[in-house]
């Protein structure tokens, strides 16, 4: 089934309550405990405000809401923590992993961030559901993993080493055009220098 994905706003507080005091969400939070509804409404204001906090909404073809993703970036905006959470009737039917791709979708409009996501080790829905949305486990701490997924970065590196590479052979290309001999000598240096340093990573990787 198609979900739809859009901004929370303020009519969307109780249900985000809800889904924070729901049993299920209580045992796999980091913080084990129901939220009050003032607390809430506070923490919620100071969120939707909060220009490095992002939360989407997702919602199904009857317009039902299925859950939320929250992404909260750093200040520098190199990375965003996600949580992710889906009410109790829809779970199971895989809608955790297209929320996780769509809301990544969504920030990276920004720009390229690594995704760092925290479960409970008892939490293996949740750990399995991140590991195939391309996260791996960067630490394992008490009773807690703590997953990134790089990807997206390194997808931006692939798109500037590729600019590179144009930009590269343009500069090969004159080089050879204004001064031919010159430009033999040093791309000999270069070729004598990589064959070099193949040599040194190859006692690096020596079995």
């Amino acid at each position: 089934m198609k979900l739809s994905i859009r901004k929370a706003n303020k009519k969307d507080s109780k249900f985000l309550l809800n889904l924070r005091n729901d049993s299920d969400a209580i045992n796999n939070s980091l913080t084990t405990r129901a939220v009050s509804e003032s607390d809430h409404n506070a923490w919620y204001d100071k969120k939707l405000k909060d220009k490095n906090s992002k939360i989407f909404i997702f919602e199904n073809n009857s317009k039902d809401k299925i859950g939320f993703t929250r992404f909260d970036l750093n200040r520098s905006i190199t990375s965003a923590n996600i949580s992710i959470a889906i009410k109790k009737e829809f779970r199971g039917k895989k809608y955790s992993k297209k929320m996780i791709n769509q809301g990544i979708k969504e920030i990276s409009k920004i720009q390229p961030v690594v995704f760092l996501a925290t479960v409970k080790k008892n939490n293996e829905a949740s750990l399995k559901t991140f590991i195939s949305c391309g996260f791996g486990i960067e630490m394992i701490d008490k009773n807690i993993i703590k997953l990134s997924n790089k990807q997206m970065i390194i997808d931006a590196i692939e798109k500037v080493r590729s600019r590179n590479n144009i930009n590269w052979m343009n500069l090969l290309r004159l080089a050879f055009k204004i001064s031919p001999k010159e430009a033999g000598d040093i791309m000999g240096n270069i070729n004598s220098d990589d064959s070099e340093i193949s040599k040194l990573l190859s006692l690096l990787t020596k079995k």
